[in-house]
């Protein structure tokens, strides 16, 4: 897990949308496994669920949302996403019009 996921990050900087999208569909398996949830918060996710929320894809927001909500699941990782500089940002999820977002961002 830790050789991947710096490799997943790197691919949402530096591709384009659709290579950030598939980067984004990456982690969100990976954080659907209770072990890989933490390992994820420590290598720096929030940047990259930052940078994703700042891209006009769609698609890219609703992976943000997925991840964060799988993300949460673990408590360590509840505090840390509440206290983190990008918390602003995620909120914004919550006040899209898009329903499939503010459904997984209210679970």
């Amino acid at each position: 897990l830790k050789g991947g996921l710096p490799s997943i990050m790197y691919l949402c900087r530096t591709g384009d949308d659709l290579d950030m999208l598939a980067a984004l569909s990456t982690l969100r398996g990976l954080a659907a496994s209770a072990e890989a949830r933490r390992p994820i918060v420590e290598e720096g996710v929030f940047s990259v669920l930052s940078l994703a929320m700042k891209t006009s894809s769609l698609k890219c927001k609703r992976e943000v949302a997925a991840i964060l909500v799988l993300l949460s699941l673990n408590e360590e990782n509840k505090f840390d996403i509440v206290h983190s500089d990008e918390m602003k940002e995620f909120v914004t999820l919550i006040e899209m019009e898009d329903v499939q977002c503010v459904n997984q961002m209210s679970r």
